[in-house]
């Protein structure tokens, strides 16, 4: 029997281990699709200057049927290899609410070899016995990290850094698995029932941003009816819920509440996997500083883009807020970057989207003016719009329009508004054969 701690095995390779840096797209969940019910969490530890490393926790049921949990050794990973062989240790603890006296015993090996991106195989042994097998694929990989992706948009590319075991510092023994995944975060606790057994639970996905404070509701699902080497009448049901805000990128604070008990605990991040990121959302691109429109109700889409280091599309961690329930005004966001709003205000009012910078844990705000337009102000589309300088007091400018219906109806003496908080008032109109042509005096904002 091996005394200590789960983390001494992850410790010591990340100290010691020396190796060339290799494999690294094996980081993420894998899973045999022809045998759901149990599978495998795969991290690949980046340490630079020293290489590559590789462990992983596998979450089945033994084979009288019991909830089952291993962790392996930490092995290098080399360029030239596509199968390894690791230690699993069995682990035995007092109960849900903490490890307590804890201990990991050596329960056998996992022959583990992959052939080409997603596909690889898992073999679970106690000397020459095999106890199961399986025919695996890479249901999920980690932003940065793996090779599903490929160069297409990372939805989580800025924050996959989260991913990874994390547990209490002064209270090991158990700990929590995050995996951000392209889909969202699934969290995994590895611990033990209020009872002292082997217990594990998984996640739902959560698929919305993650704010530094901001509370993260997930259900969570406790495994059962399966063995072994038979999941075929595994099932999930539901155990309780997960609460999970992340103070920082290495801080976070997680509250179980559930059939075993309450439990909350302050985490530290154990390991990065190798190759992700946690940083600033990236450049965020933007044509005009200030976004202004009509609150009618309309739904507009106003189309950001937010990049990760490599450049590639990552925007799932923007998020609206600040939306005054008194404008009647709901926002939104969608995976390709754009914000969708739909107000209905009798004001002038105004919201902002903010964007988390995990680094500083700051944010970054763009400004949204949400205007009611009183009857007989014209509203313009953006797209209509060739060139326009909002006028000071006192100024008349010229506003050029391309022609259409709506532009070829104004007259003298017609407030016009559009996108970007332009409104002036019409002195003077031409009619060119594409365009048409303003002078236009000033007109404040509040006045309309």
């Amino acid at each position: 029997m091996v005394r200590g701690t789960l983390i001494y095995i992850i410790l010591a390779c990340v100290m010691l281990c020396g190796a060339v840096a290799a494999n690294e797209h094996l980081s993420g969940l894998w899973y045999d699709p022809k045998a759901p019910g149990d599978g495998f969490n795969v991290v690949v530890i980046d340490r630079p200057g020293q290489g590559s490393a590789l462990f992983l926790f596998f979450y089945g049921y033994d084979t009288s049927g019991k909830r089952m949990w291993l962790i392996s050794d930490t092995i290098d990973l080399q360029n030239s290899t596509s199968s390894y062989t690791l230690t699993m240790y069995y682990a035995s603890g007092e109960g849900f609410q903490g490890a307590g006296n804890h201990s990991l015993s050596e329960w056998g090996a996992l022959d583990f070899s992959y052939t080409n991106c997603g596909d690889g195989s898992f073999s679970l042994r106690q000397g020459d016995q095999v106890m199961g097998t399986w025919n695996a694929t890479q249901l999920a990989d980690i932003p940065g990290a793996g090779c599903l992706l490929g160069d297409g948009p990372r939805r989580y590319g800025t924050i996959a850094g989260l991913s990874g075991p994390w547990y209490k510092a002064n209270e090991p023994g158990d700990g929590f698995n995050f995996v951000v995944t392209n889909s969202g975060l699934v969290v995994f606790f590895y611990g033990y029932d209020q009872n002292g057994s082997l217990f594990w639970l998984i996640s739902d996905t959560y698929d919305g941003p993650i704010l530094p404070g901001r509370s993260i509701e997930l259900a969570m699902f406790a495994g059962s009816g399966g063995t072994l080497n038979d999941v075929s009448k595994a099932q999930l049901s539901t155990w309780g819920s997960l609460y999970l805000f992340f103070k920082d990128c290495t801080t976070a604070e997680v509250r179980l509440e559930g059939l075993d008990g309450n439990r909350s605990v302050n985490l530290l991040q154990l390991a990065q996997p190798h190759s992700t990121l946690c940083e600033a959302p990236g450049t965020i691109e933007l044509s005009e500083p200030t976004i202004t429109f009509e609150g009618t109700g309309d739904v507009r889409d106003i189309q950001l883009e937010i990049k990760d280091y490599l450049g590639i599309s990552s925007p799932a961690n923007m998020v609206v807020t600040g939306v005054d329930d008194s404008t009647k005004a709901k926002a939104s966001t969608d995976p390709n970057g754009s914000v969708r709003i739909e107000a209905q205000t009798n004001a002038t009012t105004s919201t902002k989207i903010t964007f988390w910078d995990p680094i500083t844990n700051s944010t970054k705000d763009l400004p949204i003016a949400i205007v009611d337009l009183q009857p007989g102000t014209i509203w313009i589309p953006y797209d209509q719009v060739e060139s326009w300088e909002t006028p000071l007091k006192g100024q008349v400018i010229d506003i050029f329009l391309r022609s259409s219906p709506a532009t070829r109806s104004l007259t003298t003496g017609s407030i016009i508004a559009a996108e970007g908080g332009m409104i002036a008032r019409v002195e003077a109109f031409t009619e060119f054969s594409e365009t048409v042509g303003l002078h236009s005096s000033f007109v404040a904002l509040l006045d309309v």
